[in-house]
């Protein structure tokens, strides 16, 4: 007598929000509408990523404009500050080296920021 054994090995693999249809038919036929509930629970973890990214870049958006615009108040705050230091030395009102001094120390932030802007690019 001469027995001989056989082994198979099966093996199954699935990736996705959702099972694969035959489990999920097996879902339906023990509880019918399950089916249903699961694509609608697929669609909202779907559309739940996406309305996160989407608010997340809409924020970064915002932040980016409000730096911006910050930037732009200082710089034309520290401009306009120098030119009046500028023409207040130029007029001879009090020592004129302090003055030209002080514009040219607050001349120095918009010229940074300039700078700066085409470092960043690069």
């Amino acid at each position: 007598m001469n027995i001989q054994a056989a082994r198979v090995e099966v093996s199954q693999a699935w990736s996705g929000p959702l099972p694969p249809p035959d489990v999920l038919a097996q879902y339906e036929q023990l509880l019918p509408g399950t089916a249903e509930r699961i694509l609608v629970m697929a669609e909202k973890s779907v559309t739940g990523r996406i309305d996160d990214d989407a608010k997340s870049t809409d924020a970064e958006i915002e932040a980016a404009k409000r730096g911006l615009s910050f930037a732009m108040r200082l710089t034309s705050a520290m401009t306009l500050a120098a030119l009046m230091f500028f023409v207040l030395g130029g007029t001879g009102i009090g020592r004129t080296a302090a003055w030209m001094t002080a514009g040219g120390i607050c001349l120095s932030v918009p010229v940074v920021m300039l700078i700066r802007s085409f470092i960043a690019r690069s």
